[in-house]
């Protein structure tokens, strides 16, 4: 079993059909082999994973603490901390893998400091719009929290009775990433927005993966792939193809919701 994996993994992202066709293919490339360069030398140190999953979640506490705190915190000291929680949180499998030091409780230690991570983001966020009166923002950052620990939960549940439940696109990596532009670009009504609505999508399509896997009408997924099986009558086959959000990293059809997602945080006009 290896150590340090959540929901997402912390393997760079691979495209099927072997090499890199698409954007973020090319730069989840560059970043797992910058991801390996510094592991090795913090193997070398004689760094821990466990040491840097922990200092994440504590990461995580102090940007969550920003969001709390509001501008001028909630800009680029909240940015400067989710980039350094998201190299732990890169850091950490890689480090257990190059130093051979993967263990079951590393995993699980993992899985349950990444939920208490998203408690404090989001609960920072849902405190300063609570306390500003601005409801329904506060709404949405709940939301957002509990389709997080949603993704998570329906996989893990899943996986004690199939062999894989990794379908979805709102995995950890896209929700920390869309976060961190969100924050970055001072766009955070937008981004819980998406965060809290969107991801309950990938919560409900592991409900229903795992359903017709149980009832023999589907079949184990080793991550996303392009939809497949038996398609509808009458057109559906159409709709089928335009899942987008269905098909692996490291893909065209990835690139473009990705794209989409990013355009719509930062353009869309919402008030803080």
């Amino acid at each position: 079993m290896s150590s340090h994996a959540d929901e997402t993994g912390r393997d760079a992202p691979s495209p099927a059909g072997g090499g890199v066709r698409s954007l973020t293919g090319a730069i989840g490339a560059f970043f797992a082999s910058l991801r390996d360069l510094l592991a090795r030398g913090l193997v070398a140190l004689g760094v821990t994973p466990n040491a840097l999953t922990g200092l994440g979640c504590l990461l995580s506490a102090a940007a969550g603490l920003a969001f709390a705190l509001g501008p001028p915190w909630q800009r680029w000291p909240a940015a400067l901390l989710l980039t350094a929680a998201g190299a732990c949180d890169m850091l950490d499998g890689a480090v257990a893998k190059l130093g051979r030091r993967e263990t079951a409780f590393g995993a699980f230690l993992d899985s349950s400091l990444d939920r208490a991570s998203d408690s404090l983001l989001f609960g920072g966020l849902f405190w300063y719009w609570a306390s500003r009166g601005a409801f329904a923002l506060a709404g949405l950052s709940f939301s957002a929290l509990l389709a997080a620990f949603l993704v998570s939960y329906t996989r893990a549940r899943a996986e004690n009775l199939i062999d894989s439940c990794k379908v979805g696109f709102w995995e950890r990596g896209e929700r920390t990433v869309l976060l961190l532009v969100g924050t970055t670009f001072a766009a955070l009504p937008a981004t819980v927005l998406v965060l809290g609505t969107l991801v309950h999508l990938t919560a409900l399509q592991r409900l229903l993966h795992t359903r017709r896997v149980l009832e023999g009408r589907g079949r184990p997924q080793s991550g996303r792939e392009p939809p497949t099986g038996r398609l509808p009558r009458l057109g559906w086959w159409f709709v089928h193809r335009l899942l987008f959000w269905a098909y692996p990293r490291a893909s065209p059809p990835y690139d473009v919701v990705v794209a989409v997602t990013i355009a719509f945080v930062l353009l869309v006009p919402l008030p803080l």
